[in-house]
């Protein structure tokens, strides 16, 4: 089955079934639709949550037209019939698509940045939400406080000498 799929369309098969068998996947972040909350290169771990248990403030990992996206719900609501979840990126001016429980694939439950563990929280800020609008509007500022964090992130990691083993779990770039 996988042979018969685009590469990219054969990723999201595999991590969806690693998640489907396991409960649990670690996913890097590569857009920047959920800024501030998630920046490019983040690594997020997902675990697998039923329906119901996805609440308002959650990021969510769904699937839409093949490929996975991550965004905060906004709310629950019904369409024809079937309870739907609405979903935002922080740094966009409107909500997605309806997502029906099919489209589920989970939650973030840990989001690793700069060698840091973050919890992210269900609890959003005004302050956080017009920072995220400042991000999509304004290609400039967005450019700058990207450039920022890729600088700082580089200059916080600790050098590797040539032929270190990683340290149990942890891969080299």
């Amino acid at each position: 089955m996988l042979g018969s799929l685009r590469p990219y369309e054969q990723k999201f098969s595999l991590a969806a079934e690693v998640l489907r068998s396991f409960g649990k996947i670690r996913l890097r972040v590569s857009g920047t639709s959920m800024l501030p909350a998630l920046w490019p290169d983040d690594l997020l771990t997902i675990e697998s949550a039923p329906f119901d248990s996805i609440v308002p403030g959650d990021i969510a990992l769904c699937l839409r037209d093949g490929r996975f996206f991550v965004h905060r719900v906004i709310s629950k609501s019904t369409q024809a019939g079937r309870e739907t979840l609405i979903t935002r990126g922080d740094a966009q001016p409107g909500v997605d698509p309806s997502i029906f429980a099919e489209d589920l694939r989970g939650r973030v439950v840990e989001v690793r940045r700069a060698g840091h563990f973050i919890i992210p929280s269900r609890r959003w800020r005004r302050l956080h939400r017009l920072a995220g609008l400042a991000l999509c509007h304004f290609d400039t500022v967005r450019g700058l406080v990207l450039l920022y964090v890729a600088r700082k992130a580089k200059s916080n990691r600790p050098p590797v000498a040539l032929g270190a083993a990683a340290s149990a779990g942890e891969q080299i770039l």
